[in-house]
């Protein structure tokens, strides 16, 4: 018989319940029975145009929206403290902080980040003090709605001013993954933005700005996040004259080395390849 999941609360306030199995219950509070949306994918609307005397429709895209989950709790108390308990898992889901839902199942640990959503709701027959029982219904919803994995790093170091050095890329999960990279300065480097194989650009590269001493650089490639980000807080953004990057590695590519070039380093330059891992559900996914 397979092992039941370890579903774990991360609240707002730093408290940790463990509700659902191995030690489910420790802290006073359990998942409740028909929890809502807690193993449902991220929720999808196809966008679709339709002429007036068109049969069928176009296809023109897809939306992916917040996910809502609706989450019933028991909080039992052995002892009196049932109102202790009650008031601080209360107070571990907030409008504003968010709190997480950690999954473990079959070796993975995935999270995914929450917000309260609507009131909190408590269902009771009598005083909860008498029973030391009550169910707390919390709905919280996902802005973000992918589940959260590893952050799996491939870092390359130079020994000379010039080099060419291979990091390797993967990506085993079920969604996009947009790469980060961390270079040293100072130097000018040439990273990769392949399409892999999805498109017409297989050897699309970008070459940053020389970098000066103390202008180590961050990139983050996902459109929605500030692209370029220098130690020493200078704009670096305005030295790259709008060049972006394009391409996400798309879901179950295999490990592949991938070229990473180097001018005027310092002969001890490092360049890191980052990869956030994360998933439409809390299990599954992985190839």
């Amino acid at each position: 018989m397979q092992d039941s999941a370890l579903i774990e609360v991360v609240g707002a306030d730093g408290s940790m319940w463990t509700v659902s199995g191995p030690n489910a219950g420790l802290e006073g509070v359990e998942l409740a029975l028909s929890p809502q949306g807690l193993i449902d994918e991220a929720p999808i609307k196809g966008v679709w145009q339709q002429s007036a005397f068109q049969e069928g429709a176009t296809y023109l895209g897809h939306a992916i929206e917040p996910i809502d989950l609706i989450l019933p709790f028991n909080i039992v108390s052995d002892s009196e403290d049932w109102e202790d308990i009650e008031q601080r898992f209360h107070a571990a889901w907030d409008e504003v902080r968010p709190s997480y839902i950690v999954v473990t199942a079959g070796g993975e640990r995935r999270s995914l980040e929450v917000v309260k959503y609507e009131s909190i709701t408590t269902k009771n027959e009598r005083d909860p003090r008498l029973l030391q029982w009550s169910i707390m219904t919390v709905t919280v919803r996902a802005p973000w709605p992918f589940w959260v994995g590893d952050t799996v790093v491939s870092e390359a170091k130079a020994t000379t001013t010039t080099a060419n050095l291979t990091v390797t890329v993967s990506n085993p999960t079920d969604r996009p993954m947009w790469l980060q990279w961390a270079l040293s300065a100072p130097g000018r480097w040439t990273i990769p933005d392949f399409d892999w194989g999805v498109g017409e650009l297989p050897n699309r590269k970008i070459t940053t700005p020389t970098l000066s001493t103390g202008q180590d650089l961050t990139i983050d490639t996902n459109p929605m996040h500030e692209p370029y980000v220098a130690a020493d807080g200078s704009n670096i953004a305005g030295r790259f004259g709008g060049v972006l990057f394009q391409h996400s590695v798309p879901p179950h590519t295999p490990p592949t080395d991938v070229p990473v070039g180097l001018a005027g380093g310092a002969g001890t330059s490092v360049v890191q390849c980052r990869m956030l891992e994360s998933f439409k559900r809390p299990w599954g996914g992985r190839q």
